[in-house]
């Protein structure tokens, strides 16, 4: 028996879902790229663009670009120290 199988015998993993699950989550990733994307864009655009005809908020990309970096470090930083159960 290899190392590798042996590692994950021992952490509960069958052979089966280690050949399936990196291909899983590959796909889930870029499913979530595409979809999210394009939906981000558009609220960013629309925070960001000018007031007017265009109904933007206008709060500018320096202001809407600060608050989502935050955001994000804050949510990675609160998953990854959030205990796996």
């Amino acid at each position: 028996m290899s190392r590798s199988s042996q590692l994950t015998r021992s952490a509960g993993c069958s052979n089966d879902s280690t050949r399936t699950s990196p291909r899983n989550a590959i796909a889930a990733f870029w499913f979530a790229y595409i979809v999210t994307r394009p939906l981000g864009a558009s609220f960013a655009d629309w925070f960001a663009a000018p007031t007017g005809t265009t109904g933007g908020l206008g709060w500018g990309t320096g202001p809407i670009t600060a608050v989502l970096t935050v955001a994000i470090i804050g949510l990675v930083g609160y998953l990854s120290t959030r205990s796996v159960s």
